[in-house]
């Protein structure tokens, strides 16, 4: 509370909320777990909705991740912002993840005009992948493009694209700095204390936080890249990739395939 005097505020807060009583109730969880298949799925090319704007493909790339109660959490984390990305325009001053790996996708590529790491974590389960769209006429190149990238973060030599110390630590700083920001509003404070007790039923201090981050190696990263990836290790990641494209499949071609050709992927069973 702004302007207001603190015994007072304890005062209120003891009338209103004092006779709360801890409750000892266990509450049963009767979700289901999640069941990640991993597929493949084709939708249509669409036509853009204005005449002025370029005739685009898109493709999602995704594997499972364990997420957010796993220990992988800060490395995957980590990885987002290392692969970063953004679109072939971009407003504003610099901050924006430009040195990240999937913005120099944009540079190197001219028809990419969207290229984007993402995490999304759930209680018990998550996706991490790469969003890309291009020029409809170069469809061809995207499931390479993603591929080569995804397989880079696994190479141990960074003279061959592996992970170097100063992406490295680029990632995690930037990682600590939204961390930080992110928890400077009072409101935004609240609400990750109260989602945190509800997914693990504890707070994990800011400080414990950014203690997770900066101990993390770049071998982390790169086990929990394999473990993703590939499926190797334990944990719930099976390497099932996910892939959804919205375009010609014919011109887009076999995704399968490339993710194959670069060492991604479980493929003990269909895609299709």
């Amino acid at each position: 509370m702004v302007g207001v005097d603190h015994l007072k505020a304890v005062q209120m807060a003891e009338n209103y909320l004092g006779n709360w009583q801890k409750s000892t109730e266990v509450l049963k969880n009767d979700k289901l777990p999640a069941h990640y298949e991993g597929s493949e799925i084709s939708l249509p090319y669409q036509e853009p909705r204005f005449a002025n704007l370029p005739k685009l493909v898109h493709m999602q790339i995704a594997f499972e991740t364990e997420g957010l109660l796993s220990d992988d959490l800060y490395a995957l984390a980590t990885l987002q912002k290392l692969l970063g990305g953004g679109s072939s325009f971009s407003a504003g001053g610099p901050g924006k993840g430009m040195f990240s790996r999937l913005f120099r996708v944009l540079n190197q590529y001219p028809f990419v005009e969207n290229c984007m790491a993402f995490n999304h974590a759930h209680s018990d389960s998550g996706l991490f992948g790469i969003t890309i769209s291009c020029y409809a006429e170069h469809a061809q190149y995207m499931a390479q493009v993603a591929s080569h990238e995804f397989a880079k973060i696994m190479e141990a030599d960074s003279s061959k694209g592996g992970i170097t110390t100063q992406e490295f630590n680029r990632a995690k700083n930037q990682l600590v700095s939204s961390l930080l920001m992110n928890v400077e509003s009072k409101l935004a404070a609240l609400e990750d204390i109260g989602r945190q007790v509800q997914c693990q039923g504890k707070v994990t201090s800011v400080d414990e936080m950014v203690t997770n981050i900066e101990n993390l190696t770049v071998a982390d990263v790169r086990a929990v890249a394999q473990k993703v990836f590939q499926g190797k290790g334990n944990g719930l990641q099976s390497g099932k990739p996910c892939v959804v494209m919205q375009g010609d499949k014919e011109i887009i071609g076999d995704v399968a395939y490339v993710l194959r050709y670069f060492g991604l992927g479980n493929f003990s069973y269909s895609m299709h």
